[in-house]
């Protein structure tokens, strides 16, 4: 009777896993149903499985092995999903607790009676109803610290994120939670190091690569700057390497239809004046204006080069009407520009990051250098040889 199932005879049609659900999609099944899958064998069937969608008769056709990897990566997806926060709130109330947190719920009933419990403290006149004898009574208290009701009231109003709070029992605990919890974590680990050799040993390893990326940043990164003059040398010596592509100089005519694009081709071939057919007649937003001319383009990288490449491309050429872009385009070659060797300037986006690599090593060289003939280090040729026989 199971509509998803039926039409396909009762197969379900996807490995199922207890962690992850069904592999393609991560649906889960019922528990009843999934405690009796597990307790077949492959090709057994089940006795009659009740849960609360009906009776079950369940074939376990195959199964496979499970991949560790896959399998324990799903669990921590799902536990940080579905668990972390239940267990992360009961730690810190645990650990709040040993602390010396303590809400005075006496005071918390008091102060709760003064409010309507349907509205929130987005409300003008909140505490308006909210007595001077209230205000001074403590809510709650952690090791030497407390606040008051007062204090309470004061901070709902003056921080943005507790403006909305609910005028409830799990509302204002929500507020008082957030702000001891801080206060609790920096308590409960500020001794992790001296009770944790592991914790320690990370601390001091995070501590030196932050010295360590510090130092290197003062010596290397925070002196590499972009030197003209160095870079010019650089360049002397390897500009025959930027060499630009051929450039075209082109004026385009684009318009809608085939027929209008060959009734302006066949005039521009019998000699009509190209710019002027462009002002009159292409369509290409803000080009009227510009006669259709784009000036010099590249031909590597330019949008007209599938056009051009059908075509014998020499100057003066006019291109036969082509379905481009959302119409159809005429192009004139105006000028062709060969192959050249770039200027400094031109070049420059094209040697900078190696020209600064070389500099980065070099400083990095000059700072390790440095370092080593401050902290020499001496090394026992026979030790090593001994280990390099064993």
């Amino acid at each position: 009777d199971d509509a998803t199932s039926s039409i396909n005879g009762g197969d379900m049609g996807d490995f199922y896993g207890r962690t992850s659900g069904f592999e393609k999609t991560g649906t889960p099944l019922i528990g009843e149903f999934v405690d009796a899958l597990f307790k077949l064998k492959d090709g057994e069937i089940s006795d009659v499985v009740k849960s609360t969608y009906g009776f079950h008769i369940i074939k376990r056709d195959s199964s496979r092995p499970y991949i560790y990897e896959k399998d324990l990566d799903d669990i921590k997806k799902i536990y940080k999903t579905q668990f972390y926060e239940i267990d992360k709130a009961k730690f810190l109330d645990s650990v709040s607790a040993k602390l010396g947190f303590v809400i005075e719920s006496a005071t918390l009933k008091d102060l709760l009676s003064n409010f309507d419990t349907t509205k929130t403290s987005l409300d003008t006149t909140w505490a308006n109803n909210i007595s001077d004898d209230l205000k001074k009574k403590t809510l709650f208290s952690y090791r030497k610290m407390t606040s008051t009701v007062g204090d309470f009231i004061t901070k709902i109003k003056t921080t943005p994120k507790y403006r909305s709070t609910a005028n409830t029992y799990e509302g204002f605990k929500k507020v008082i939670k957030a702000t001891v919890e801080p206060l609790v974590i920096d308590d409960a680990t500020k001794n992790l190091e001296k009770d944790f050799d592991e914790f320690a040993s990370l601390v001091k390893e995070f501590h030196y690569g932050m010295l360590l990326f510090k130092v290197e940043a003062q010596q290397v990164w925070d002196k590499l700057k972009f030197d003209s003059v160095a870079a010019k040398i650089y360049w002397d010596s390897t500009k025959t390497r930027y060499i630009t592509n051929v450039m075209y100089d082109i004026t385009e005519i684009l318009v809608l239809s085939d027929s209008t694009a060959n009734e302006i081709y066949e005039k521009a071939k019998k000699g009509a004046n190209f710019e002027t057919l462009a002002s009159e007649n292409t369509v290409r937003t803000g080009y009227r204006e510009k006669k259709g001319n784009f000036g010099s383009l590249d031909s590597k990288r330019n949008k007209f080069v599938n056009v051009l490449i059908k075509e014998k491309i020499e100057k003066g050429l006019i291109t036969k009407p082509q379905k481009f872009e959302n119409g159809f385009t005429i192009i004139k070659i105006n000028k062709i520009e060969e192959p050249r060797q770039k200027t400094f300037e031109e070049a420059i986006s094209e040697f900078a990051p190696a020209f600064q690599e070389i500099q980065q090593k070099n400083l990095m060289t000059k700072w390790l250098n440095n370092v080593r003939s401050n902290h020499p280090v001496s090394y026992d040729k026979n030790a090593i040889e001994k280990l390099l026989v064993k």
